[in-house]
């Protein structure tokens, strides 16, 4: 339960500095473990959100869609040449 707790505490930030796809991959994965926890645990967990908020200065703008390349090149271990 603590590492969905975890999971869960992250998640606004991943949606405030991550692009689009790993946004999208880190909700699939929440939504898998929300999946196989018990129905007591999962409605504890969805209360959490409410208990706390994460808030990014919008001055500082993630909207590039070069996260999710770099990360597959490290897992690759691929060279990238950037510009």
């Amino acid at each position: 339960m603590d590492e969905a707790n975890a999971l869960l505490l992250v998640e606004s930030l991943v949606n405030g500095i991550a692009d689009s796809a790993i946004r999208m991959h880190y909700s699939t994965a929440l939504t898998k473990v929300k999946a196989v926890l018990k129905t007591g645990r999962k409605e504890k967990l969805e209360t959490l959100p409410q208990h706390f908020k994460l808030t990014i200065p919008q001055n500082l703008n993630f909207n590039s869609e070069y996260l999710s390349i770099i990360q597959h090149a490290i897992a690759e271990k691929h060279l990238i040449i950037m510009p």
